[in-house]
């Protein structure tokens, strides 16, 4: 048979040998303002990151708009320079519209 608990409810426990601190309160302030130092610094090296990752996404961004825009204007060139070719090439195959009221920008082809 297994023997009964024993309940320490007399005992205290807290009336022992008053032990030393193993760290003095000065050698604990300093290390905690070392390592509060230490985590500013590794914090503000990663904000620092982190807006340098932005800069360089919001310059992409902008780079591909500005590219975007000069395609845009390299088709329109492209556009205004086929026009003229053509009318230097076939000056009679574009006319201005018969109507008295102006339609389009004046270069439709005639078809009567």
């Amino acid at each position: 048979m297994a023997a009964p608990a024993k309940f320490l409810f007399d005992t205290d426990f807290a009336a022992g040998t008053p032990r030393e601190p193993t760290v003095t309160v000065s050698e604990h302030g300093a290390k905690l303002a070392e390592t509060d130092a230490a985590a500013y610094r590794r914090g503000f090296a990663e904000g620092q990151r982190d807006a340098e990752a932005e800069i360089g996404r919001r310059i992409a961004a902008t780079f591909e708009r500005i590219a975007a825009g000069i395609d845009q204007a390299a088709g329109a060139l492209t556009a205004i320079e086929a026009r003229r070719r053509m009318l230097w090439l076939f000056p009679t195959a574009w006319k201005r519209p018969r109507s008295t009221k102006p339609t389009g920008n004046g270069f439709e082809r005639d078809t009567e």
